[in-house]
């Protein structure tokens, strides 16, 4: 799998940590983020499918590690004031 994970040390609170190989300082597309997940996910054997490459079991999508992420935060004491 291909590291979208900037490697130099020149970042700014405006830098993208995912950025697109598609112009300067500009973010992957959702798109790119699901196959990405879901292509670690598949490494790690929690992804499955059948024999056509349907998903059967363990979809895992940019909401789901945004809502796992949450609820971890939260568990741990970390909270937002709004």
């Amino acid at each position: 799998m291909e590291s979208y994970i900037k490697q130099n040390q020149d970042l700014t609170p405006e830098s993208y940590i995912f950025s697109s190989k598609k112009g300067v300082n500009s973010p992957i597309t959702r798109q790119q983020a699901y196959r990405i997940i879901n292509s670690a996910a598949e490494t790690l054997q929690i992804v499955q499918r059948d024999e056509n490459g349907t998903i059967i079991s363990g979809e895992i999508g940019t909401h789901t590690l945004r809502k796992t992420f949450g609820y971890h935060a939260f568990n741990n004491g970390t909270h937002w004031n709004y």
